[in-house]
């Protein structure tokens, strides 16, 4: 609870620091807690002040695979925002700026999660918003990230804590999966394995990024053999070491970066408050148990911000990330476009695919076979940049 109390006042503090412009501010709306936290306290900033005239405009991301339409209208219900909805059925407008993204980028980007942001960003500068506020940070620096489940197990190992099973069925059924599995994945057989085989976060490399999204079979063998795989593993990585590794080396940077090429390329400046410094150096140093622990993540967001932000989202374990319904569109909207793209010259005169199974992964959507989505999206990005 003290620690509850501290969060939330250095939090008030970043908040109130990010909030300040001449221009008008935006939020980057989902339904989850990193952004809701943002938005209900800027809210309660403005009504503080008595800026009845001050508008708050949230721009937001829906599609029906990934539902979190309860949490994101009890949200609109609680602080007043004005709504910016970009729909699945903008899945073609999305796609139609690949291109242009990847110019703004400067590299192959790498999930339709960027298109996404991008256009939300194309949605705040239409509406005339100059400065946005998102939630980047808060999952590496709070503890949001369920491979850091693994992460916390160790800790907590290491401590000589009890209860050790109840602990670990939590935290399968907070990852979405069985205490077995889970058990299973980590090596518990005995302590001094678990202690030798903790998984944690690698550098992400384009051939393992290939290798994940299914794209390795259909790489031609040549261009396979340079996309080497890192190893997956630090192990016996604590807690706090994985938090530090996040921040520093990976995915935060990556996200960042991200953040920054979308919004500037609408002339929006994107501010973090989950980075203000004081917060970062305020949850380093905290012991794994205020972070993760119970079947919970965030635990101490969660504190600060219960009774501030709507129930349906603090009391919510289940965590999307950033999703998109990429299966849907190939299969839909944009499996002409795709087509065109990836069964184009291009594709075949870079020499970096296999062009026969290139074309048979383009009909599983269609077909509804395995999900290959990501693996098609790792190429369209490439051969775009080839055209």
């Amino acid at each position: 609870g003290v620690v509850g109390a501290r969060f939330r006042v250095g939090s008030d503090g970043a908040g109130r620091l990010h909030r300040r412009a001449v221009v008008p501010v935006g939020v980057m709306r989902s339904g989850g807690m990193d952004s809701t936290a943002i938005t209900c306290t800027m809210a309660g900033m403005v009504r503080e002040a008595g800026a009845d005239d001050f508008a708050l405009h949230a721009f937001s991301y829906r599609t029906e695979r990934f539902d979190e339409e309860e949490q994101i209208a009890d949200t609109l219900r609680q602080t007043g925002a004005i709504a910016h909805v970009l729909g699945d059925e903008d899945a073609t407008a999305i796609w139609s700026r690949l291109e242009r993204v990847i110019w703004h980028h400067d590299e192959l980007v790498h999930s339709p999660t960027v298109l996404v942001g991008y256009q939300l960003y194309g949605l705040a500068a239409e509406a005339g918003i100059r400065v946005v506020l998102n939630g980047q940070g808060a999952d590496e620096s709070l503890g949001g990230y369920w491979p850091l489940v693994e992460h916390a197990l160790y800790d907590r190992v290491r401590d000589g804590a009890p209860e050790l099973d109840h602990e670990l069925e939590l935290a399968a059924a907070f990852i979405n999966t069985t205490p077995e599995r889970l058990r299973a994945r980590l090596g518990i057989l005995r302590r001094t394995d678990w202690l030798r085989r903790v998984p944690g976060y690698a550098q992400v490399a384009a051939g393992r990024r290939l290798r994940q999204t299914g794209a390795a079979d259909i790489l031609a063998p040549a261009f396979a053999a340079q996309a080497r795989a890192i190893p997956p593993h630090y192990p016996g990585q604590s807690f706090s070491h994985a938090i530090l590794n996040s921040i520093v080396a990976g995915p935060l940077p990556q996200y960042l970066r991200v953040e920054d090429r979308n919004s500037m390329a609408h002339g929006i400046e994107s501010r973090v408050p989950f980075l203000d410094h004081v917060l970062v150096e305020h949850a380093l140093p905290l012991p794994v148990g205020a972070l993760m622990s119970g079947g919970w993540n965030q635990r101490i967001l969660r504190a600060a911000m219960r009774g501030r932000i709507p129930d349906s989202v603090c009391n919510r374990a289940v965590k999307f990330g950033f999703p998109t319904a990429a299966r849907d569109w190939f299969a839909g909207p944009l499996s002409g476009a795709l087509r065109d793209l990836l069964a184009g010259s291009a594709a075949a005169r870079s020499g970096w695919f296999h062009v026969e199974r290139l074309r048979h992964a383009l009909d599983e959507p269609v077909a509804g076979g395995a999900d290959p989505s990501r693996a098609l999206f790792a190429v369209a990005p490439a051969t775009a940049w080839q055209e």
